[in-house]
């Protein structure tokens, strides 16, 4: 079996970092405000990020105002997904229909890469609109990759994870922590 055929979690050994997220250099956060500039000026800026969920209520990919001018300035910029809510640390199960939004945005953007928080946002299909922290046990460790698998399985790609959130000391947590 190939490498493009086989499951993203089967492919970490054979793929380096660089090569999964590419160094594009300073990039900024692009809003709406933003998009005559863009769109009437030759702007450096190499990449912008932009928030996933903004993308995701276009039912049609071929329509809508935001994914159109998005498209242009992808034709002269990298774009990168950022998303706020995937809830990766929730113990409620997956949202399917938010990762098949996330993949067809994906699919149409085609963005260098696709990040989100390292946290919980809600429980029992309430969002709570804030970045929860989980407790550093093998236990949620365990979680934390299983269901990360589960992701990158479903959008076939890699996806990266940050600002792991902790509003207490990690004394007793039971899983050290490095922060070099």
């Amino acid at each position: 079996m190939d490498q493009v055929s086989r499951p993203v979690s089967t492919q970490l050994n054979t793929l380096s970092p660089k090569s999964l997220f590419p160094n594009l250099g300073v990039g900024l956060g692009l809003r709406s405000a933003h998009y005559p500039s863009i769109l009437n000026q030759k702007v450096a800026t190499p990449w912008f990020e932009v928030i996933s969920e903004n993308y995701l209520g276009v039912e049609d990919l071929a329509q809508g105002r935001p994914l159109a001018i998005l498209e242009k300035i992808r034709n002269d910029h990298e774009i990168v997904l950022h998303g706020v809510s995937m809830s990766i640390g929730s113990t409620d199960p997956l949202d399917g229909a938010y990762l098949k939004k996330l993949k067809n945005l994906s699919d149409a953007i085609k963005p260098a890469w696709i990040s989100d928080h390292l946290c919980w946002t809600g429980v029992e299909g309430e969002n709570l609109h804030d970045l929860l922290p989980f407790p550093f046990t093998e236990e949620v460790l365990f979680h934390l990759v299983d269901r990360i698998t589960q992701v990158q399985d479903r959008l076939g790609r890699r996806m990266l994870f940050e600002n792991l959130f902790c509003s207490f000391g990690n004394d007793g947590m039971g899983v050290s922590i490095r922060t070099q």
